[in-house]
């Protein structure tokens, strides 16, 4: 008999979260790190009081393995009332409001990869799939002649691949869009790229993908450069950078949700153990 396949938390939920919130009492405060300001919030600052919300303590641990252990197990922050999240106030609450609506707005890339750092930090997948599908959905929506505000800087794009592991779908989708949307001249530029090193790995990716790219950019602008989204990977479905273990997981998850394109079985973990015909078929 196959195992039982085990999705809960991969995404967020709306059955599971209305549940939760409708028969659990058990509540825990979260403190942020720093006030911070933001427009979306209006500001705080030292005259403000410290961002505070009371939220379901069994919401937080549906979605988060590592808030599970460290709320319900043997370790210091199961026996306080409140949990300080390693985020700045205004990340806290766009977390605090994707947790009870599955949503937030911001379009800024280093407020999506922030936020992405932190869902990997405390294992919470559903998190990071939908910082993903945004930073998909926001190349997606972009028109070829608008550079807008909502584009990835190289340099928050440095700091951020230097703290991901390589396997991360965050760091490849970085790589890509670097590669695919930036000038190597630009790359390079150590006014753009701030103080922060390239991994390692991260360079032979980026230097690898520039190399195959068929014409050399020129006359290129300080501002990005943007191709066919069709030729583009990090510009096409989002599935591909969810880090799906399985097409059977893939269908119990964003396979339900209405016009999600399947991911590439490059990017499906255990691909290798799928006949062709589950691959094309899904």
């Amino acid at each position: 008999m196959a195992p039982t396949l085990n999705i809960e938390g991969h995404r967020w939920n709306i059955t599971h979260t209305s549940y939760i919130i409708s028969t659990s009492t058990d509540m825990i405060e979260l403190r942020a790190t720093n006030v911070d300001s933001d427009s979306e919030f209006g500001v705080d600052g030292p005259n403000t009081a410290p961002f505070k919300a009371l939220v379901h303590k069994d919401l937080l641990c549906f979605y988060s393995p590592y808030h599970r252990a460290a709320l319900k197990g043997e370790f210091a922050e199961a026996k306080q009332d409140f949990l300080t999240l390693d985020l700045p106030a205004t990340q806290a609450r766009r977390f605090v409001s994707w947790l009870y609506i599955g949503f937030f707005l911001p379009k800024e890339f280093t407020a999506l990869y922030e936020l992405y750092v932190f869902g990997d930090q405390t294992e919470n997948m559903a998190l990071c799939r939908f910082v993903m599908s945004r930073l998909v959905q926001i190349r997606r929506g972009k028109n070829a002649n608008d550079h807008g505000l909502s584009l990835t800087t190289i340099e928050a794009s440095m700091k951020t691949l230097n703290m991901l592991p390589t396997t991360s779908p965050l760091f490849r989708y970085i790589v890509d869009n670097l590669v695919n949307h930036w000038d190597a001249n630009q790359l390079f530029d150590k006014k753009m790229c701030g103080s922060y090193d390239i991994p390692k790995e991260a360079l032979f990716q980026i230097m690898s993908g520039l190399a195959s790219k068929p014409v050399p950019l020129v006359n290129v602008s300080s501002g990005p450069v943007f191709v066919a989204l069709s030729k583009c990977p990090c510009c096409r479905h989002q599935c591909n950078y969810h880090d799906h273990e399985s097409m059977e997981e893939w269908k119990a998850t964003c396979g339900s949700i209405p016009n999600v394109t399947r991911p590439d079985p490059t990017f499906v973990q255990n691909t290798k153990h799928q006949t062709a015909e589950e691959q094309a078929h899904p």
